[in-house]
């Protein structure tokens, strides 16, 4: 039996697409295939008040032929919303969510990347070619601390919306 404390209500709310960029080189598709080597970079944060979670992932797909070359790249933000996330605040201020629960929505945020390369992919010369693998959902997480999860609240958002606005 499940404890209750195991059992999270979630919603997968929302994915943006933060960038997206693929390089067109002059080499051909099947020497780029051969030699590519796909890199990943994630974190998870949470705003309580608004009782998301957010996941961030990072893809960058390089090649080595004559140099190390950059064959395409993203960044998604994939949002969660989680019944009662503060009951997941522990006493010193930080999450603490289950890792099972935090890979699973790893694997889900993972698994939209693919369908959005394939997507992205889906008029270009690299489409027959690159494809994200299936990968052991740890693989995703390894860099994270699942102890330290950055916390931010609605004033913290608002100054960060309006930062990229003044950049963009």
């Amino acid at each position: 039996m499940t404890s209750k404390k195991n059992q999270i209500k979630y919603l997968f709310k929302d994915i943006l697409t933060i960038q997206f960029s693929v390089k067109e080189h002059p080499y051909d598709v099947d020497d780029l295939f051969k030699n590519l080597k796909i890199t990943y970079g994630s974190s998870f944060s949470a705003n309580i008040e608004d009782e998301a979670l957010l996941f961030d992932l990072e893809i960058v797909a390089t090649s080595e032929l004559d140099d190390v070359i950059e064959c395409f790249s993203m960044e998604l933000r994939n949002v969660f919303l989680i019944e009662d996330l503060a009951s997941f605040l522990k006493p010193q201020g930080n999450l603490s969510i289950p890792k099972e629960h935090l890979t699973l929505f790893a694997s889900l945020g993972y698994s939209t990347a693919r369908g959005i390369l394939h997507e992205k992919l889906a008029f270009s010369r690299y489409r027959p070619k690159f494809i994200l693998p299936v990968i052991d959902p740890n693989k995703i997480t390894d860099n994270i601390d699942f102890e330290d999860i950055q916390i931010f609240d609605n004033k913290e958002k608002e100054k960060h919306n309006n930062a990229n606005q003044a950049d963009g």
